[in-house]
């Protein structure tokens, strides 16, 4: 099976007060395996809703989400948890690192069981780590800081990983070096990205861009070459 997700006619309804909300209507999606996905939409487009029922976060309201034979619609809480503790890694604006851990134990916390110290290793070599191992958080620059988020998500190999904003609260030179390692792990371990941002320039990275408008798919477009992260438009 190439397909790692697929979604069909899915819905998500918050109750505000007594009035039931739509955050997401009738989405059906189906992402490959290895592909790199940017959702791209307004502030209350339903972008990071859909991030979330996508990575089990939140349960959808109607619909179901397949992960290749997985029907993670109808998982317990428990059964989600584990699912996403094996299957998924995601990475936010705010890089929710541990002040009290230096750089080598917060990537340690992403560790599975049978992770070794050079899998570890040479995953702070690829994102450039590696001279700031025993560095205190405090210590490090914004892009440094998501650099130390992303090996911690992918020290488990994931095999789907959620960006929400992931260059968000960075320049555009450390967005872009951000972007640059996103697609160079893409690459190497062949892991599907989903990024949900609002820069529209970001788009030009992936093999698939869908915008989002008011809950549902304005647009979906599969790309035939992705950009280099260096070159994209900005903001």
């Amino acid at each position: 099976m190439n397909y790692c997700i697929r979604t069909t006619n899915v819905g998500k309804e918050y109750l505000v007060g007594k009035e039931k909300r739509k955050a997401l209507k009738e989405i059906s999606l189906d992402f490959k395996k290895g592909e790199i996905i940017v959702i791209l939409g307004p502030s209350g487009s339903g972008k990071t809703t859909l991030l979330n029922v996508l990575s089990g976060i939140d349960k959808v309201t109607e619909g179901t989400i397949y992960y290749e034979e997985k029907n993670i619609s109808t998982f317990s809480e428990r059964q989600m948890t584990k699912f996403r503790k094996k299957y998924i890694s995601i990475i936010f604006q705010k890089y929710n690192l541990l002040e009290n851990l230096n750089v080598y134990q917060n990537i340690l916390m992403g560790k599975g069981k049978e992770k070794g110290k050079s899998e570890i290793n040479e995953i702070m070599d690829l994102l450039e780590l590696k001279d700031k191992r025993r560095y205190q958080i405090k210590q490090l620059s914004g892009g440094e800081q998501q650099r130390v988020a992303i090996a911690r998500a992918i020290l488990k190999k994931p095999k789907v990983l959620f960006c929400d904003e992931p260059t968000g609260s960075l320049d555009e030179r450390m967005g872009k070096k951000i972007l640059k390692y996103l697609v160079m792990i893409n690459e190497k371990e062949n892991i599907t990205i989903i990024i949900v941002t609002h820069n529209p320039g970001i788009a030009l990275i992936g093999d698939k861009i869908i915008l989002m408008k008011e809950g549902t798919i304005y647009s979906e477009k599969t790309t035939k070459i992705r950009m280099n992260p260096e070159i994209i438009p900005w903001g």
